[in-house]
């Protein structure tokens, strides 16, 4: 990722954290559309996949706010390794999480296979 969208990714999610913490859901809404309007405009498509998790987020806080729902409930999660925005980019499913090491890990464990499976039916 750019350095530049790198660093405005973290003070984005720096402001959206601090909304969290005082409970302005409107205002972290507001903060996440808004990033995630900019990243796409920027082009920068895993930015743009990190915030747009943030503006799911912020809605069910928004929705939820009469009926008390905690950050660990809304936060996702790597549904593999457990880890988090903003240690990691997250991928959405309809059920599940992937970060972007999970998907490494992947790619590189199917990349020996299928090198493994060539080499076992090459002719001998």
């Amino acid at each position: 990722m750019n350095p530049r969208v790198e660093e405005l990714l973290q003070i984005v999610s720096d402001l959206m954290d601090e909304c969290l913490k005082q409970k302005e859901f409107e205002k972290l809404f507001d903060i996440a559309v808004g990033s995630r309007l900019l990243f796409r405009a920027l082009g920068a498509e895993e930015a743009n996949r990190s915030t747009l998790l943030a503006v799911e987020s912020a809605a069910i806080l928004l929705i939820g706010k009469d009926h008390p729902v905690t950050p660990s409930e809304t936060e996702p999660a790597c549904s593999f390794c457990g880890k988090k925005r903003p240690e990691v980019m997250l991928g959405a499913g309809p059920d599940a999480f992937i970060c972007h090491e999970c998907v490494d890990l992947f790619t590189e464990v199917f990349r020996l296979d299928r090198e493994k499976k060539a080499l076992d039916e090459a002719p001998k």
